[in-house]
């Protein structure tokens, strides 16, 4: 994978759909949420024609404050999950990455303010439409032992999320299929906040 990524949410959707490029432009994923599910539902194609299903993710219960989403290939076999931390939560964002049912990665919110703040700004009639250029909230990628993996923030944008997945060195280390797995589940990270605001 050529870093950085970069996700950029459809503006007008009835659900979230997200394409994925690398550095070179070259789009390497469509990400796209099944609308009006009570149980999370998120497919990931090879790209925006859709024709090709890599894998699905799903929530383990229906409607939950700290649900564990888990990434399925197409023959149904568990790759990996993401579990966010309840209460913990409320305030900073956390969450766990687990690859092969062991916690690889840990992700954090950088500075929880920043959210608030971009949520607040955006409902503000007209102004709001601006609020893409104002407060970009960011988060942390950490191994389960503390090295540094990759950062994800928001990007300036009008009228459309834009968010970029920065590799670390730890992570560029990694082979190609655990970077992968690591990059999609990041994805769904970034997916469930942007949701929350």
């Amino acid at each position: 994978m050529h870093y950085p990524l970069q996700l950029k949410f459809k503006a007008i959707a009835l659900a979230n759909q997200v394409s994925v490029t690398d550095a070179m432009g070259s789009e390497i994923m469509y990400v796209k949420q099944k609308a009006f599910k009570l149980k999370e539902k998120i497919e990931i194609f090879r790209d925006s024609s859709r024709s090709e299903l890599m894998f699905v993710v799903g929530a383990d219960r229906v409607i939950d404050f700290s649900p564990e989403l888990i990434m399925r290939d197409t023959t149904g076999n568990e790759v990996g999950s993401v579990k966010r931390h309840g209460r913990k939560s409320i305030l900073r964002a956390s969450y766990d990455v687990s690859i092969g049912g062991t916690i690889y990665a840990h992700v954090s919110e950088t500075s929880p303010w920043a959210k608030v703040w971009d949520a607040l700004f955006s409902e503000i009639p007209i102004v709001g439409l601006f609020a893409g250029y104002v407060f970009h909230p960011a988060y942390k990628v950490t191994r389960a032992d503390g090295a540094d993996l990759a950062t994800i923030k928001k990007l300036p944008a009008f009228l459309e999320g834009k968010f970029e997945l920065e590799a670390g060195d730890n992570l560029a280390a990694l082979d190609e299929t655990t970077q992968q797995r690591l990059a999609l589940l990041l994805m769904v990270v970034t997916l469930y906040e942007r949701l929350r605001g």
